[in-house]
């Protein structure tokens, strides 16, 4: 039959699928809307967008496949509690019954809406972090509530007696190709020579420089680098390491060890000085208020994986900047994408991925262009099995292969909206990648990092505190559809 939305018509057997998007954001319209209009391009299934947010977005917002319709919800500061935003998506569905339902708001709304989807049996994508307790940043009885309000919610989408719902959280590196084709090289030489990954080095820097004045303005209430960008890289190690499952092994891993310190607001304050504003960018600028309750500009993590008799299988550092280089002006242009990861297996594989991008205009694949990435993989086939035919040798990378698209590689934010719309328009035809369940590592990497930061901020001599998170059967195998 021929199925119309408001703008666009689509040839298809199926009726439209009813989605609401609550959060219609800079995110959202990065990767939400866009990965919508590729899920109708590809699918050919037509889409009916409910967008609800604080202020209308507009008519067909960038990258939008339809025009939305919109539901308005209150201030936050009319509505604390959430309640009146609540009955207003209740009366909604009671109305357009939605299919799928899409989260992209600020961290600390997100377990308020989950709760209100999933116990209707709504089929949810999340935006990382699941959800994120107020204070959690620098509490530690609240850092621990992460851990505790992402099991709460995985009960909710696995009702007894009901089939599971799609619950999905938003984490595109695990849709990246070229960290799909490291994890397939890991199992490769795993395979073939029995190490597993050793040591893991990691860094990131967004580039993201803010001035004295700016930082309550921003999102470090709602935690910080951790929580945003960082998150990506808690998830997608363990990711990797998994495509050797520990499970099989007499000793698996059980637990880590995890101690980080945090760069704050008020402690940039105090490292640069007031002074750097005026010097860098002619601007006096003082801090708003004492900055002591904001989240983390930086993070430092060390991550200790242990089997039971604690001895060491692996360890992971990670260096996390929302600041790094920038060669920002008084506005925010400019920022530069640096992202470095080196992997090991024992004496045999050496894995680096490097990125230096966004430095100048322009898509192509050279230091500093939107697209620049390489993986370097080095082989030591003297030391193993692998014959020379096999190995994966000395190669420098490409970002990415003559027939595969730059996004599939590098950004690629839409993948897990279109990931979701798959999941709910065709149930049983693939595997999700990044099923919430699957999250369960890199949820509890986050609330033992806040955790171990929050004890070093509060703590008389001031030393950082080693978190234990100890890990269920089943949270090292291989991840889904790898």
């Amino acid at each position: 039959m021929l199925s119309e939305g408001r703008g666009v018509t689509s040839t298809v057997e199926a009726p439209p699928l009813n989605v609401l998007l609550v959060g219609c954001g800079v995110h959202a319209r990065a990767a939400h809307l866009p990965g919508i209009r590729k899920f109708i391009a590809e699918t050919g299934r037509m889409v009916a967008l409910h967008v609800a947010d604080l202020s209308e977005p507009g008519i067909r917002p960038p990258g939008a496949p339809v025009d939305p319709w919109f539901i308005q919800l209150p201030e936050p500061e009319q509505d604390p509690d959430g309640n009146n935003a609540i009955a207003r998506l209740s009366e909604e569905h009671q109305r357009r019954q939605f299919d799928a339902c899409m989260i992209a708001t600020r961290p600390r709304y997100h377990r308020r809406y989950a709760e209100w989807a999933l116990p209707r049996g709504i089929p949810l994508l999340v935006e990382k972090p699941l959800t994120f307790p107020e204070g959690a940043h620098f509490k530690a009885d609240q850092s621990r509530r992460i851990v505790a309000e992402f099991h709460e919610l995985l009960k909710m989408a696995r009702p007894d007696g009901r089939p599971p719902l799609t619950f999905i959280l938003g984490a595109q590196k695990r849709y990246q190709t070229v960290y799909r084709e490291l994890g397939q090289t890991i199992r490769k030489v795993y395979e073939r020579t029995g190490c597993p990954v050793t040591n893991v080095v990691c860094s990131t820097g967004d580039g993201w420089w803010l001035l004295p004045d700016e930082y309550e303005k921003y999102s470090y209430r709602s935690g910080g680098k951790l929580t945003h960008t960082g998150y990506h890289l808690l998830d997608i190690v363990p990711w990797l390491m998994r495509h050797v499952s520990t499970d099989d092994s007499p000793l698996p891993i059980s637990h880590a060890w995890v101690v980080a310190s945090v760069f704050r607001p008020a402690d940039a304050v105090a490292t640069y000085g007031i002074a750097a504003a005026k010097k860098l960018f002619d601007a006096d600028k003082r801090m708003l208020g004492d900055g002591c309750d904001l989240g983390d500009i930086n993070s430092n993590l060390m991550v200790r994986l242990c089997d039971k008799q604690n001895r060491q299988r692996a360890s992971i550092l990670y260096s996390l900047l929302h600041e790094g280089f920038s060669r920002r002006s008084s506005s925010s242009e400019h920022r530069t994408k640096i992202d470095y990861l080196a992997l090991t297996q024992g004496p045999v594989l050496w894995a680096e991925l490097r990125r230096i991008a966004k430095m100048v205009d322009g898509d192509g694949e050279g230091l500093g262009q939107s697209a620049h990435q390489e993986l370097t993989v080095l082989c030591k086939e003297f030391l193993t099995p692998l014959g020379s035919q096999a190995t994966l040798t000395v190669s420098n990378q490409p970002l990415h292969a003559a027939d595969t698209g730059v996004d599939e590689y590098c950004e690629n934010d839409e993948a897990p909206a279109i990931d979701f719309l798959k999941q709910v328009a065709m149930p049983d035809k693939q595997t999700s990648l990044s099923p919430v369940e699957d999250h369960v590592i890199g949820v509890k990497l986050l609330a033992a990092a806040y955790e171990s930061a929050s004890d070093c901020a509060t703590t008389v001599d001031g030393m950082p505190r080693a978190i234990r998170v100890d890990f269920g059967k089943g949270d090292w195998t291989r991840p889904p559809g790898t």
